[in-house]
């Protein structure tokens, strides 16, 4: 019989990772307690030990915001797993989806049209205009420009921002239409 087993729940992800880099950054529970407090956050040595322990069920979001602070690290990079292909939980009544789509979605990107089953084009409608300002540059691109081909790829660049301004402002005005 195939044993398949469930993503770890949100909590569980924090707390690892918040294990990770406390230890990575040679801090013991107390200096954590210590700068979450100094944060607005009243955390006690007891708190981060029953947090990386599992023995805590949830924390609240003022909690995940001060330790993404503390840890200097993007509150998305605390709650969703760093390994893309890993099965990650969003809600009990969705099914699991690689963390890497978890990522984008959560951090609201353009290009990731949100999670199958919602709808790409209020996903898109619902994202500040200043996030339309970021262009993703493939890596072969970079390195070219980095080359010396400036003018050529200003120009494959200003043009791929143009036809994504025009299509956010043509879905934009299908869903107010």
């Amino acid at each position: 019989m195939e044993h398949t087993s469930l993503p770890p729940r949100p909590t569980a992800v924090i707390a690892a990772k918040v294990l990770e880099l406390r230890k990575g950054r040679g801090w013991s529970a107390d200096e954590l307690a210590v700068r979450m407090t100094a944060a607005g956050v009243a955390w006690t040595r007891l708190v981060v030990t029953k947090l990386e322990k599992g023995y805590r069920q949830s924390i609240s979001v003022e909690e995940l915001l001060a330790l993404a602070y503390v840890l200097d690290v993007a509150p998305v990079n605390l709650l969703i797993p760093w390994d893309d292909d890993v099965p990650c939980w969003v809600a009990g009544g969705l099914p699991a989806y690689p963390a890497k789509q978890v990522r984008r979605w959560a951090r609201g990107w353009p290009a990731s049209a949100g999670l199958p089953g919602g709808d790409p084009k209020r996903y898109l409608a619902n994202t500040p205009p200043g996030e339309d300002d970021v262009v993703y540059v493939p890596e072969n691109e970079y390195q070219s420009f980095m080359e010396g081909r400036a003018a050529e790829l200003e120009e494959q660049i200003m043009r791929r921002l143009e036809e994504r301004v025009t299509r956010r402002l043509a879905e934009r005005n299908d869903i107010d239409g």
